[in-house]
């Protein structure tokens, strides 16, 4: 009677080894593929950041004195939207530049004001000194909450602060405010 005991101590050992052995490759296995999956996400997130640098460096390859890669944009209603705008000095000599944006009450759905509408857009205000030839990207900041739907037309006009006549550039660019 003493061995059948014993080899049902056997078995139960076995079983526990067993058991044991398997939740530790179990668990390697999933931290392996988890692994897997965060290098995956990583490299896909530095794939797309790549490619956007690439778009940027390829459209900022302009002889534009303002240019935006986005000539129009759609914002759902209440949200931000940030819009690159490129400054360059396509003069000879340094000078120092400032951009504005403008609109008129034909180009902008009814209940708000060109400058309503204009407070909305939060940008770098401030003069820009470029030697010739140099650009610069600025991130202008458009804040849709309270601006009813539709389309809106404006330009982002550059201005040659020191330049000896007054002399401008502009882009054009449609923003959709859409329903949520």
């Amino acid at each position: 009677m003493k061995s059948n005991k014993r080899g049902a101590v056997e078995l139960s050992m076995t079983t526990i080894v067993v058991v044991v052995i398997g939740i530790t490759i179990l668990t390697l296995g999933l931290r392996w593929i988890y692994s897997i999956f965060t290098s995956l996400g990583e490299q896909s997130e530095q794939l797309d950041k790549l490619t956007q640098d690439q778009i940027r460096t390829i459209f900022t390859r302009t002889d534009d004195a303002i240019s935006s890669l986005q000539s129009s944009f759609s914002v759902e209603q209440g949200k931000k939207y940030n819009l690159e705008v490129y400054i360059r000095n396509i003069k000879q000599e340094p000078h120092k530049f400032k951009y504005r944006f403008e609109t008129d009450q034909e180009s902008i759905p009814s209940p708000i004001t060109p400058d309503a509408l204009i407070r909305k857009i939060i940008w770098f205000k401030r003069e820009t000194e470029l030697k010739s030839g140099e650009g610069v990207r600025n991130i202008a900041v458009f804040d849709t909450k309270g601006l009813p739907l539709g389309t809106y037309l404006m330009q982002i006009i550059l201005e040659c602060i020191d330049c000896g006549a007054p002399e401008t550039a502009s882009v054009q660019m449609v923003m959709e405010v859409s329903p949520k």
